[in-house]
């Protein structure tokens, strides 16, 4: 039990408290250790109408196209789909058989700044676009 409490002592005497780095895309708290860390999401929507399954899931891939090509023109950097997701179904319209595709895809950019102008570029494009972005503190926040 002695060996016990001298263990304890020599390991909280040579301790050290753990130092928060600042993270570089994030925004330091005053004061503190502590960073403010954005995540900037850029969303974009599809929803139309086609005459077949693979009229439909080839509007869907050439519109995927375009977006990636206008992001290399405009030299987007971190410009990666961090989710993908579409559902086709067939509709009944007096006797007339259509499909209908509704999906969306989701991109993690490097900014606000860099989210919105591409937004409004996609938007003067005709897509369907929304911007999202949560923070959240990380590092040494116990202050």
């Amino acid at each position: 039990m002695r060996n016990v409490i001298i263990i304890a002592a020599m390991l909280a005497a040579f301790s050290v408290p753990a130092q928060a780095t600042k993270m570089t895309d994030g925004r330091a708290m005053p004061g503190t250790g502590c960073v403010m860390q954005t995540n900037v999401t850029l969303g974009v929507n599809f929803n139309f109408t086609s005459a077949s399954l693979s009229e439909a899931k080839a509007k869907y891939d050439e519109r995927m196209l375009q977006i990636t090509n206008f992001a290399k023109k405009m030299e987007i950097e971190k410009f990666e789909p961090q989710s993908m997701n579409y559902n086709i179904y067939s509709q009944q319209n007096g006797g007339i058989n259509t499909y209908q595709l509704n999906g969306s895809v989701q991109y993690q950019l490097k900014s606000e700044e860099v989210a919105f102008k591409f937004a409004e570029f996609l938007e003067k494009e005709k897509f369907n676009v929304n911007v999202s972005s949560n923070a959240y503190r990380t590092g040494n926040c116990a202050h």
